[in-house]
């Protein structure tokens, strides 16, 4: 991290650097010292998009944040993969569909999730993108090829970060029920490895080809996080995400009901030496790894975000790291255009204390709060 990220970084966290280090930094000195730099923030309050906008994945490019959501409806319009974009996720413009036209593997289903975008390799070409998501394949096809039946995992193409992507033609990965779902994507010493998984098996990792369109030959899918029926939210564990933080692997990952009237979802924590594993649980709390839970289960004033999970991590431009989950909102519960629970957009800083992850009050914030950092020139 440069040093100016460093300072930016400890005056934001709260440690004034001229000061003691319990002091605190006033707002005006902070927002003074980002805008000798070209930056700014934004206070925001969630949720940060009002609508369904489950299982988020963000990517930074062309100075804005992209984000992406499952299928659901937008005004009367179904949407495959909803996109939109954000400079401070204060004022935020939706796109459209990400993924217009239907893969012809999938083109008479109505079941797209959790996507999840990233810059291509070199081997495709520059300024190119790829996009990671899940879809139910066409009984045809299911039929056709003697898959199992069950979803699948496809990627698509873009030049854009907004779309349109177009289908590779077909599936990456299919599995039996849902265990194939949630993908996501991370870099490591030039290589590629892409974590999955659901339906109470265990989270896979395997590592992706030089252009990211197929598994590397001869890899294998390897598994890394395993269910645990007696811990807290963790009968089922989905929607893997990895940070590198001082040298470990850190996984979110959420379990173990996103929806309906017995919801009960949150994220919990697991730290591995290798991005494959085997990654232990973080005890953050008494036989539980849970980091982030509903407002209700916190106990916090007001209770009303529930059920937060499916979460997407990005950092902003000082280096700090920050929180994106769909959560359902108790002010309208309702079912969303999917057939699913309507789940809202959250944004909510990450603290790091001893290497590992912390959320205010351990669940979403319910008030005004800082926002990322961005460049204000851009």
């Amino acid at each position: 991290m440069r040093a100016t990220q460093i300072a930016l970084s400890l005056l934001l966290s709260g440690t004034a650097l001229a000061a003691p280090p319990t002091a605190r930094a006033r707002p005006d000195r902070v927002e003074r010292y980002l805008g000798q730099r070209g930056l700014k923030r934004a206070q925001v309050q969630n949720p940060i998009i009002n609508s369904d906008f489950a299982d988020p994945a963000v990517l930074r490019a062309d100075g804005h944040f992209f984000l992406y959501a499952t299928q659901s409806k937008v005004g009367k319009q179904m949407v495959n993969i909803q996109v939109a974009r954000t400079r401070d996720m204060k004022n935020v413009e939706h796109l459209g569909d990400a993924l217009p036209e239907k893969p012809s593997w999938a083109s008479q289903t109505q079941d797209f999730w959790a996507p999840h975008v990233v810059r291509a390799p070199k081997a495709l070409g520059e300024n190119k993108y790829l996009m990671y998501f899940v879809a139910r394949p066409d009984p045809a096809y299911v039929k056709a090829h003697g898959t199992a039946d069950g979803m699948a995992m496809g990627v698509a193409i873009s030049d854009s970060p907004q779309g349109p992507f177009k289908d590779s033609g077909k599936p990456l990965l299919v599995s039996p029920g849902f265990q194939a779902i949630d993908p996501m994507v991370l870099e490591e010493d030039e290589k590629r490895i892409l974590y999955w998984g659901s339906n109470s098996k265990p989270i896979k990792a395997q590592t992706l080809s030089r252009d990211g369109l197929t598994f590397q030959k001869g890899s294998e899918a390897k598994e890394v996080l395993f269910t645990d029926e007696n811990r807290p939210f963790e009968r089922l564990l989905e929607a893997p995400w990895v940070v590198k933080k001082d040298g470990k692997y850190v996984m979110f990952a959420s379990g173990d009901n996103c929806c309906g009237e017995n919801a009960h979802y949150g994220v919990v924590v697991a730290s591995a030496a290798s991005p494959f594993g085997p990654f232990a649980k973080i005890d953050t709390q008494k036989g539980s790894g849970v980091v982030l839970q509903g407002n209700d289960l916190a106990h916090t004033d007001k209770p009303r975000f529930t059920n937060p999970g499916h979460n997407a991590i990005f950092e902003d431009a000082t280096g700090r790291l920050f929180n994106l989950a769909g959560s359902i909102d108790s002010q309208d519960p309702s079912q969303a255009g999917s057939g699913y629970s309507r789940r809202v957009l959250v944004l909510d800083r990450i603290h790091w204390i001893g290497g590992v992850p912390h959320f205010k009050q351990g669940t979403v914030a319910n008030g005004p709060q800082p926002g990322p950092a961005f460049e204000e020139s851009r």
